[in-house]
């Protein structure tokens, strides 16, 4: 009982210092509770006292994260005017991304907004489903494909993410992914590397991994500014394993040596739903972690 008394103590004295140094506090709250967290395992669960101490990490996280892009770009879009110019990439892009548009802000005079600052999330099915139906009034190859958890919509993996929505679509011979909603997973509040190993909470979002990849960072601003990206080996590898690695919490990195173990055509494979990454990655290392980690300081970032 004592040792919750301090460590709650402990946890309580962060939240003042992430009101002056919340660089620090957020730092020190996820190391500080993965060290403690195996007081507080009985063996098979997470004893009450525990969430206590979940509780008061989000208030750190509140306080020490912003609701910011951890990538920084800037689009302005027009949802009144389609792009100049006979691309049709461009028009495909415009008209998914009107969807992001609610009425009440075309209503404004001048809607133009810059995308940096916009709301991305749940919108992934709307968009990529409006660039599938201009696709086919254009008579362009199109294909709207959904990421479930583990890419296996058939396993009930613990975590927040859900399913998302992108395209890859065919034009001028050539294949690109287009995905207009990316943006969502790069909030910072989401994307704190220290997140990866706290039991009870969600690992690190998909952008934080993608921005650890050797190509991710140029993907994503590509994808972000134009919504599209032509689809080589290499993108689609690193957009298919920023997914992965974000399905995971950090038990598979005490288990596995191997962080990238699917090629080309396993992804191909999930997408089309006759494998999963769940069919090869056991359960609990996937979605919330359960369990403390063996070895709280086990150095997982330096493997990227």
């Amino acid at each position: 009982m004592d040792s919750v008394k301090s460590h709650i103590e402990t946890m309580c004295h962060l939240i003042e210092l992430a009101k002056k140094i919340p660089e620090k506090a957020i730092d020190e709250s996820y190391h500080f509770i993965k060290q403690i967290a195996p007081y507080y395992y009985d063996g098979e669960y997470m004893v009450e006292d525990y969430n206590n101490l979940l509780y008061r990490l989000r208030r750190i996280e509140k306080i020490s994260l912003s609701s910011r892009n951890i990538l920084e770009f800037h689009q302005l879009f027009d949802p009144k005017n389609p792009p100049n110019g006979n691309d049709l990439l461009d028009y495909i892009v415009w008209q998914g991304r009107k969807e992001l548009i609610d009425e009440k802000h075309m209503e404004k005079e001048d809607p133009t907004i810059d995308l940096y600052t916009w709301e991305f999330a749940n919108m992934c099915f709307f968009c990529s489903k409006e660039i599938e139906i201009t696709c086919n009034k254009l008579g362009i190859e199109c294909h709207l494909i959904c990421i479930a958890p583990g890419f296996d919509p058939s396993v009930d993996l613990n975590s927040y993410f859900k399913f998302h929505y992108f395209n890859i679509i065919k034009y001028n011979q050539k294949y690109y992914l287009i995905d207009v909603t990316l943006p969502q997973f790069f909030q910072e509040r989401y994307n704190h590397p220290g997140k990866l190993g706290v039991v009870g909470i969600d690992g690190p979002d998909i952008g934080c991994y993608m921005m650890h990849l050797k190509r991710g960072p140029e993907i994503a601003m590509k994808l972000f500014t134009d919504g599209y990206i032509e689809l080589d080996e290499e993108t689609f590898k690193t957009y298919m394993d920023s997914f992965t690695l974000s399905f995971r919490n950090a038990i598979y990195y005490e288990e596995n040596d191997n962080i990238f173990p699917y090629s080309i055509r396993q992804y191909r494979r999930f997408l089309n739903g006759k494998d999963s990454q769940a069919n090869h990655e056991k359960t609990y290392c996937l979605g919330i972690q359960t369990r403390p980690l063996k070895n709280p300081d086990i150095k997982i970032w330096e493997r990227f």
